[in-house]
């Protein structure tokens, strides 16, 4: 049981570095919102993609470990548990909290944008009354 203690502080570890990696995505997300640069854009969306699929194993393992460390029948928590609950909840707590909103926020630019170009287009087509593109080139 310590070993699959010490293996869950590890990937937890790991998880909230890439946590913190991921938060600095979505900032960069966020800023190329405001920026205007579809170039960072899709770079930041590919670096999100590479996190998560990091992500997904690790969470897997944590389950896995989880359930080993944490047997519902015992009486009691593992020794360390307290601690592990209480650094987990000072660290992971803040990163999750920024993330949450730096999603609402780019949530909001995004919506903002697909606003405007419906409105660009509504005005450049006469309100879509005439082509934008013409066919017969």
């Amino acid at each position: 049981m310590p070993h699959a203690m010490e293996e869950l502080r590890e990937v937890l570890n790991t998880e909230i570095e890439l946590g913190e990696l991921l938060l600095q995505v979505l900032r960069q997300q966020q800023q190329s919102l405001v920026n205007i640069n579809a170039g960072l854009f899709a770079r930041s969306l590919e670096k999100e993609q590479n996190l998560l699929e990091l992500l997904q194993p690790l969470e897997r393992e944590r389950i896995r470990l989880t359930a080993e460390t944490f047997v519902p029948d015992e009486i009691g928590a593992p020794a360390g548990t307290t601690g592990l609950i209480a650094d987990l909840e000072a660290r992971l707590k803040p990163i999750v909290t920024e993330i949450i909103n730096t999603n609402l926020i780019n949530k909001s630019l995004l919506e903002h944008s697909k606003q405007f170009i419906q409105e660009t287009l509504r005005v450049i087509t006469s309100d879509y009354s005439r082509q934008l593109i013409d066919h017969r080139i």
